[in-house]
């Protein structure tokens, strides 16, 4: 588990790269190799992968008027008191991650041509330091956020607190990266990406291997990065799309081999788009069995535009194509894409649930009960929740012994263990290291009853027809140490319980088990199962 937390924080870190691979605000209409020299300096040695652009060029193009610059500006005036969207030139970076560091450091460079100044909204919840005499707006976390740092009126260093103060360093350090740069031809695109592959292969092979098995088709993009040497990418935008994606790899076979397997992967992707986009389609409808062939149409003429082309050692996929047919791709496949983010998210939601409920019965295999909703002091104040009681039942016993269990959950000393909340309460749908949407049902005969917690014994309209844990709706996220249910309202029984997912919510049953109980349920016989002792017949769900 500490291996793939390290892999998430690392995907999260990167998306920082990856948009401004996709959003056009950061994109450079034109520039070449001198642009990108201009900001070597600033490379650290462990950078494996940069983008260069000109924001403002971009932005002001009246062939893309329809970026929401306005919006943009005034986002960014309002966080940080400067609008990046106006910088003339900008450079991101992102590092190799070190053994000791969850989430990779990273770097961004903007330079503007007006005198900048530092204020805003995000600056409040930043240290101010001094850097070379400067300020250093530092924020502190285990995903490396955003620091700030004005190096001179006109150029802005953004990333996090130990790279900033080593992208002050003038020396440019030979590396795989600096290299890379160096062999590139000069080119107009609005996009300029560069990735020295062969840094980061042994971490990402390394976090694939321990990862468990990856499915057939999807396993073929690692044999690609088992052979790549480096990317490049180039991208230009405007009255249509095209760019074209290089990679190196060891060897002509290799590149061969690597060819094929983006074909492959190509017409996978081709079959899964048109699969998903095409399912609920009715053939006896004309209008449904036009758009299918339209479709189908469509994705081959996007899928050929991709065809890799192999020279040497080198795969080169060209793009050309029509932003109209690009956005139909899009419009295609977002739905599948959202389908497929929301079924993860919900299988690890499911298998949080199915935890907590082990750990509950693990709780009361000890104590002859479950837990109450709180602990309570001599005069009844609850002081901490039962997530902290369950804690030694979820392998955290040495957490659960950190705290102070005479006190309240915001004591000065209890308070200090908020932000060490174990995984399995983080809902994937609502990140978060402080709060939960994991909640036990208090109210008149449900389970999570005040005082003496309720035994199985009690249980008597029995174990798999009573809820024992809910995922509530994002309004009722909460701290995980504190007290706090959810209040079951008789009147309205999905109160609290529907809004995180689509058309119902998860539950965890007293006999362990995880449902997903839809929206369209009964009120009698949601009522039925939030009680433990209504003596209810609850009729085949």
């Amino acid at each position: 588990q500490p291996q793939m937390s390290k892999w998430k924080a690392m995907m999260k870190s990167c998306r920082l790269i990856l948009l401004i691979l996709f959003c056009p605000t950061f994109l450079n209409p034109s520039f070449g190799q001198d642009a990108s020299e201009s900001w070597q300096k600033f490379l650290p040695a462990n950078a494996f992968a940069v983008v260069y652009g000109k924001p403002n060029t971009l932005i002001n193009d009246p062939k893309l008027s329809a970026i929401p610059r306005e919006i943009l500006t005034e986002l960014a005036a309002e966080a940080i008191g400067v609008d990046v969207t106006s910088a003339d030139s900008m450079m991101a970076f992102v590092n190799v991650p070190s053994p000791t560091s969850i989430a990779p450091h990273w770097g961004m460079a903007f330079q503007f041509r007006e005198k900048q100044e530092l204020d805003g909204s995000y600056l409040v919840s930043c240290v101010k330091r001094q850097l070379q005499g400067r300020p250093f707006y530092v924020r502190e976390g285990e995903d490396n956020p955003p620091c700030l740092f004005l190096l001179d009126e006109q150029t802005l260093l953004v990333g996090d607190a130990l790279t900033i103060p080593r992208m002050l360093n003038k020396e440019i350090v030979e590396s795989p990266l600096q290299r890379l740069l160096q062999e590139q031809d000069q080119t107009d695109a609005h996009l300029k990406v560069r990735v020295a592959w062969s840094m980061i292969r042994p971490f990402l092979m390394e976090e694939l291997d321990s990862g468990g098995p990856i499915p057939p088709p999807f396993g073929q993009l690692v044999d690609i990065g088992e052979v790549v040497e480096s990317i490049s990418a180039d991208l230009s935008i405007s009255e249509s799309l095209s760019g074209t994606l290089q990679l190196n790899t060891r060897s002509a076979e290799s590149a061969q081999e690597t060819g094929e397997t983006i074909s492959r992967l190509l017409q996978f992707g081709k079959s899964l788009m048109l699969t998903q986009a095409l399912s609920e389609m009715n053939d006896e409808d004309p209008a449904s069995r036009g758009m299918k062939l339209y479709l189908e149409r469509i994705a081959t003429e996007i899928v050929d535009s991709f065809s890799p082309k192999v020279e040497g050692n080198t795969v080169t996929v060209e793009v050309r194509g029509q932003l109209s047919q690009t956005g139909v791709l899009i419009a295609v496949l977002l739905p599948a894409v959202q389908s497929a983010r929301e079924a993860a998210r919900r299988a690890q939601s499911l298998n949080n649930l199915k935890q907590l409920g082990l750990a509950m019965w693990n709780y009361h295999e000890t104590h002859k009960s479950f837990p109450p909703p709180a602990s309570v002091d001599e005069d009844g104040n609850p002081l901490l929740s039962w997530r902290v009681h369950i804690l030694p039942y979820l392998n955290e016993v040495e957490l659960y012994y950190k705290f102070r269990l005479d006190e309240p959950w915001d004591s000065e000393h209890n308070l200090q263990l908020l932000d060490k909340m174990p995984v399995v309460f983080a809902n994937p749908n609502l990140p978060s290291k402080t709060q939960t949407v994991y909640l036990g049902m208090t109210g008149k005969n449900c389970l999570m009853r005040p005082g003496k917690g309720v035994s199985a014994r009690e249980i008597i309209d029995g174990t798999t027809q009573t809820l024992m844990l809910v995922e509530a709706n994002p309004s009722h996220l909460t701290n995980w140490t504190q007290p706090g249910d959810l209040k079951f309202n008789p009147e309205e029984p999905l109160q609290g319980l529907i809004g995180l997912r689509p058309s119902g919510f998860l539950a965890t049953i007293c006999d362990g088990s995880v449902k997903y109980i839809p929206e369209t349920i009964a009120p009698q016989t949601l009522r039925a199962m939030s009680t433990f002792n209504g003596r209810e017949v609850i009729p085949n769900r």
